[in-house]
């Protein structure tokens, strides 16, 4: 046992000491590159960012193009000239026409963007002695493209010639023949430079072609460079073998930087690969055997990054290879060995310091619940926990100190939850624990508790929320007994006024005390107990004023549980205790309650009624009795004009007197930057409040008193950011309110935010909010436009360990934010938003499944799709998709993608995919348009967008209509003019005999069409019935044979089908759970075709009916009738589920849903918006979710019965079917059918509808 406890004393000194070195050390954001497992090969030879935003990869095995999300790699195939020569890919460049380059084991290829084929370049033309390796490459501001290897020095692509020179090196101090060129650089003034590792620095000279010695101050030339680097300031920097040079060429100076002084690895061999500058100005340089180093750039100071595995998650012992800064500020990390890492500059990683408490030789384990600076010492903060009290956390040390004085040790509670605390100007400790008042440990450790005023006055324990500390020095407590502020240097305490410690006016209760106290009632029913109805009848005689009291008891949540009420005798209402707001503070428990009526009754018989519920009733008290428990029912007393005056406007007065805040348990106190003496008040069912100190005024937001449990009525948390905007956590929402205009928004899960309770917000010194939510932490960017806001989210991925699912965050004096979580503490200092958009990029377009790449497509490009603007294709090529990308590499995974094609979608999809499809577009213009965001909610709104024209087949253009036309018109006259002529020439021979002849023709062939006509209208009358039959009958068959018997529901429907088959249809499917989905649909056209769509209906719903998600059932249904390819066919459609009391449902072109709420007796409309299944693929259908109550009935209808067409033609119409529907909605499900079927009837003068007619009638019992 002794063993195992040193082990564990071990590992916690260890934790520390580790702790700390990651605490000094790590800060930046190292990431391990997620996507090098897609490479080709993990060992990356070379990076390089394209014009369109691509991070070209050169690998050992295959050269890699990655977009963030995922990689396409190049690699060679035997036989094939178009692809690359060889898979040992070197380094890689873009020239000035978006051609791609790339130096290979021994050769050059160019890879047309166009075509996405290679073009190889031989160097068989050049002398050497070995295989090429190719170190550097790089296009000049001319256009001329460089490459430098290990056999030819410098080479430069001629191209007249089509071929590489190979560029001269000056002999005239000896060097004859070039050595290894590691790197070559055009600098800002045009120069040209080159290290050759073997000869030193060398200088293109133009006018010779040919490089020369280049001395850094005279007779200096350093040899053995590898990396040469220009910085913004324009200092050239130069690294090598065991040498870093900073050199200012225009002051001549030449600075050494010794980099092994500040190394923490113990040997002696350095060589230097790589030079890039950050965003900041600073210099980032890598290294073998030394690993990473920052060099600030306002002092040159070395900072090391170490490789030893247990003081860094991301950099391992590998020695670095290569070092590269894309557009976007992101640093990117080679290693020899293999991998790839990533550094963002901008951003510092989230560091997690564990607690490590230790009890009885045990790790324990506990949550961070509140955070506050020491007060004393700002290197040290103080933490409250939720088991094991308060502890001290040095944040240089990372050392913790239980603060829980040790005497009090073995005294203390099993555990101790820590629920507010704040620490006072003089670094005193005030706090709560577990269900006690507040209790003060000072700075020199002693202890002082405070007796609960409380105490006995709820009947739940004390349950503090939170504490706070004033400007003013005043210690605020919020908790269930409401809101106190406790003044240390009187030693006094003030609660808030609110409606539950509202009190009776002195005068008003010594005036009824001494009513009741010295006539006899006339009548009373007192010292009632639990769970009584109790009535009593009393008759007055004459016209009189009465005096009533009634003592009960009542929460503001739920209004009064006990209480009296006047009653005529058959029962009405007269007065009533049962509203809270008219009462008083009764004494004791907050719950006691009393109420004064005064009125005058005529002569009649009149009841007193008391109604109480079970606990806290008269002798079974379960809080402090009232002060006057014998009153606990209600009297009535015979009282005198001038009494009834008196009372009557004291009452009042007290009544109307809104000084005192309408909640009962108090969650938040957040004091106003802006406005002075406010103070925003968080309650637990009532909001949030604006509460002015000075004049006792309050004002009420976000308060549903209709649905008073709901959870944006729980308020988490409240912030004032420092533009004086306020901030509110509810347990379902983000509450955004502007009180100058007092513009309220909220926000939920649908808006982006991880989770919908929010437990805390704060902002940081770059002016966003960060937001720890239910699921995760998010941060916003609030000085967007508020229709602009992204929420840019924070997981594991990111480095975050775990939920921070408490309210404990504290910002220190230099920003850095600190969060409470599980065993410990996590904080970082918040990074600027990366103000770089995004770039977005199309670049493949496929015709029926065939990329434009593709040898066998039928469209051919003559610019590459990347930059393509417009696409011509025919109208059979109709069937199109695109794939594109969002690229921004700081947080990838969080870049956000949406796409639209104008004339066919009509607004944004929003997408997790970079693919698009389009099938069976018809001819016409259309404009494909992506736009995205980067992962801190940066968008590119321009986007990259590409018109596509489907052009319509020749039969169909303009110039054949104009053919038909004229063809039409000339056979129209030939005809014309050669039935004149003959007519004339027989006109002289047949005059004689034309009329009679004509006549008695005449008279026999409309004897003989009659005859014929009545037989072809009789087949076709037949054909129609028959099909019309059969259609009727399939739509028919298509119907449950039988309703579904739910205990909680009643269920009926009704189908009338038209003369013209309109292809109504209805289900039912009821899940294993008791959910009940119901369906009703219309499908567009009429006869057969409706009836198809019906089927193919009814098998989906078959499929999908015991899927919860409602959306992705419409998406796969509308994906398969658009597969069917019935054109301009598809299905309107409206699927509701009943689970219990809970309604979700949906619809595509269906008319609302109607529900009466039995309750209110009102008709809810639920009117939901949607385009018909099958018309695309991708529409953002809504889902609308509500509770039923018993009695509520709910009516689902076709368009057939709103849109029946009476003699008059006159439209039956939706207002008319609400009407209706409100009138009989009391009655059973069959009845309404009854009712509906004759209103319907009526209507159209017993004729049939032209269209289907459908009801679907469901009452919840």
């Amino acid at each position: 046992m002794k063993y195992v406890t040193r082990k564990i004393q071990l590992l916690v000194i260890i934790t520390y000491i580790c702790s700390s070195i990651i605490y000094s050390q790590q800060k930046y954001l190292f990431s391990e590159f997620k996507d090098i497992e897609n490479l080709s090969s993990n060992i990356a030879n070379d990076f390089y960012q394209d014009s369109f935003g691509f991070l070209w990869i050169a690998t050992a095995d295959g050269l890699n193009r990655y977009d963030g999300r995922n990689v396409k790699f190049y690699k060679n195939r035997q036989g094939d000239d178009t692809t690359i020569p060889d898979n040992e890919t070197h380094v890689v460049l873009e020239d000035s026409e978006n051609n791609i380059w790339v130096g290979c084991f021994n050769s050059i290829a160019k890879l047309n963007r166009k075509t996405e084929k290679f073009k190889r370049y031989s160097l068989d033309h050049l002398q050497q002695k070995d295989f090429a390796n190719f170190f550097t490459a790089l296009l000049d501001k001319k256009g001329n493209i460089w490459f430098g290897n290990s056999q030819h020095g410098v080479l430069r692509f001629n191209k007249a010639t089509e071929q590489f020179d190979q560029i001269r090196i000056d002999d005239s101090n000896g060097n004859k023949v070039w050595g290894e060129v590691h790197k070559i650089i055009e600098l800002k003034n045009g120069a040209i430079l080159a290290a050759d590792y073997n000869n030193g620095l060398l200088k293109y000279n133009k006018d010779k072609d040919q490089f020369e010695r280049y001395n850094l101050k005279q007779g200096y030339n350093p040899k053995g460079i590898n990396t040469i680097y220009e910085d913004s300031r324009g200092n050239i920097w130069f690294g090598g073998g065991k040498l870093l040079i900073k050199y200012s060429p225009s002051q001549y100076i030449v600075k050494q930087i010794e980099l092994l002084k500040y190394s923490k690895i113990k040997t002696n061999y350095h060589n230097i690969t790589g030079i890039v500058e950050d965003n900041s100005g600073d210099m980032w340089i890598s290294s073998i055997s030394h690993g990473l180093f920052k060099i600030n750039y306002s002092d040159d100071t070395p900072q090391q990054f170490a490789f030893n595995k247990t003081l860094s998650r991301v950099i391992t012992n590998k020695p670095n290879s290569n070092i590269y800064k894309d557009k976007y500020g992101v640093i990117w990390l080679s290693y020899r060995g293999g991998g790839i890492s990533k550094l963002n500059t901008q951003t510092e990683p989230f560091s997690f310091t564990p607690l490590n408490i230790l009890r009885d030789n045990q790790l324990i384990s506990t949550t961070v619940t509140e955070i506050q600076n020491s007060g004393i010492n700002k290197n040290e903060i103080i933490l409250g926990t939720s088991s094991e009290g308060i502890f001290s956390l040095n944040l240089e040390t990372q050392l913790t100190k239980n603060l829980i004085p040790n005497y009090a040790e073995s005294k203390r509670d099993s555990t101790i939850n820590i629920k507010g605390l704040i620490v006072d100007m003089k670094g005193d400790i005030w706090y709560s624990q577990n269900e006690k008042w507040i209790q003060k440990l000072s700075s020199k450790h002693k202890l002082t508790s405070f007796d609960n005023p409380h105490i006995k006055k709820t009947t739940s324990p004390l349950d503090i929320a939170s504490i706070n500390y004033s400007p003013h020095g005043n210690i605020w407590i919020c908790s269930n007994s409401g809101i106190d502020k406790y003044m240390p240097d009187i030693d006094s305490l003030y609660s808030l006024p609110r409606i539950m410690n509202k009190p009776i006016d002195p005068i008003l209760k010594s005036s009824v005390s001494q009513i009741i106290e010295n006539r006899i009632p006339v009548a009373s029913i007192l010292k009632v107990g639990e769970g009584t109805n109790i009535e009593k009848e009393f008759e007055i005689k004459e016209k009189q004023k009465l005096l009533l009291v009634s003592v009960g008891e009542g929460r503001e949540f739920v209004n009064m549980y006990d209480f009296g009420s006047l009653l005529t005798n058959d029962g009405n209402i007269i007065w009533t205790m049962n509203d809270l707001e008219k009462s008083f503070y009764s004494g004791g428990g907050y719950k006691n309650r009393i109420s004064v009526g005064c009125l005058e009754l005529n002569p009649g018989k009149y009841k007193l009624k008391f109604t109480s519920d079970v606990g806290h009733s008269y002798g079974d008290w379960n809080t402090i009795v009232p002060a006057d428990s014998n009153w606990w029912g209600i009297q009535a007393f015979a009282i005198s004009d001038s009494e009834y005056e008196k009372i009557d406007a004291l009452n009042k007065k007290g009544i109307e007197n809104k000084k005192y805040i309408p909640f009962e348990s108090g969650r938040n106190v957040e004091f106003s930057k802006k406005y002075s003496n406010n103070i925003w008040i968080g309650t637990r069912t009532h909001s949030f409040f604006r509460y002015d100190l000075s004049s006792g005024n309050y004002r009420n937001y976000n308060f549903d008193s209709v649905n008073i449990s709901s959870t944006t009525n729980f308020i988490f948390c409240i912030y004032e950011d420092m533009d004086g905007i306020v901030w509110v956590g509810t347990y379902s929402s983000l509450i955004r309110l502007d009180p100058e205009s007092e513009t309220l928004n909220k926000f939920t899960t649908d808006d982006g935010l991880p989770g919908g309770l929010i437990y805390s917000v704060v902002e940081d010194n770059n002016g966003a909010l960060w937001i720890n939510t239910s699921g995760g932490l998010s941060k916003l960017n609030k000085n967007a436009p508020i229709d602009k806001y992204a929420f840019i989210n924070y997981d594991s991925r990111d480095g975050l360990k775990g939920n921070i699912q408490t309210n404990a965050v504290w910002k220190n004096e230099n920003g850095r934010l600190f969060f409470g979580g599980k065993n410990g503490v996590i904080s970082f200092k918040p990074g600027k938003i990366n103000q770089v958009k995004p770039d977005v990029v199309i670049h493949d377009m496929k015709i029926k499944e065939i990329s434009i790449f593709d040898d066998s497509s039928s469209v051919t490009l003559d610019s590459t799709i990347l930059i393509k603007k417009e696409i011509n294709l025919d109208y059979f090529q109709n069937d199109i998709s695109f794939d594109f990308s969002v690229i921004h590499f700081t947080r990838p995974q969080k870049n956000k993608i949406s796409y639209k094609l104008e004339g066919y979608n009509k607004g944004w999809t929003e997408s997790n995919r970079n693919y698009a499809s389009f099938t069976n577009l018809d001819p016409g213009e259309y404009v494909f348009r992506v736009k995205g965001s980067n992962g801190d909610g940066i968008w590119n709104e321009d986007g990259r967008s590409i018109r596509i024209i489907i052009n319509p087949p020749w039969w169909k253009t303009t110039v054949a209509y104009i053919g038909y036309g004229v063809f039409f018109l000339s056979t129209l006259f030939g005809v014309d003019r050669l039935q004149r002529k003959r007519l004339l020439s027989k006109a002289k021979v047949r005059m004689k005999f034309q009329e009679a002849e004509h006549r008695a023709e005449t008279a026999e062939l409309q004897a003989k069409a009659t005859e014929a006509q009545s037989k072809l209208i009789q087949i076709e009358n037949e054909r129609k019935t028959k099909e019309l039959e059969e259609a009727r009958q399939l739509q028919l068959s298509m119907l449950p044979k039988e309703l579904p018997n739910l205990q909680n529901l009643d269920i009926a429907v009704y189908m009338q089908t038209a003369t013209e088959v309109g292809g109504d249809y209805y289900d039912f499917h009821v899940g294993i759970d008791g959910t009940l989905t119901v369906v009703i649909g219309d499908a567009t056209g009429h006869g057969l075709n409706a009836g198809t769509i019906v089927t193919a209906t009814k098998s989906l719903f078959n499929s999908y009916a015991p899927n919860p998600d409602i959306l992705f059932t419409f998406s796969e249904i509308s994906r398969c009738i658009k597969g069917l390819k019935f054109r301009r066919l598809s299905m309107c459609l409206a699927l509701l589920k009943i689970e219990g009391n809970k309604l979700k449902m949906s619809s595509a072109g269906m008319p609302p849903a109607l529900i009466y709420r039995e309750e209110k007796k009102e008709l809810e409309e639920i009117m939901l918006k949607g385009m018909p299944l099958g018309t695309t693929n991708k529409f953002p259908y809504e889902l609308r979710e509500t509770t039923l109550g018993a009695g509520d009935t709910i009516l689902l209808s076709s368009d057939g019965f709103p849109e029946l067409l009476n003699e008059k033609k006159e439209m039956f119409g939706y207002e008319r079917m609400k009407e209706t529907f409100t009138e009989i909605a009391d009655r059973s499900s069959e009845k309404i059918i009854t009712h509906l079927k004759g209103t319907a009837k009526d209507w159209v003068n017993g004729k049939d509808p032209d269209d289907d007619v459908t009801f679907v009638v469901i009452k919840v019992k």
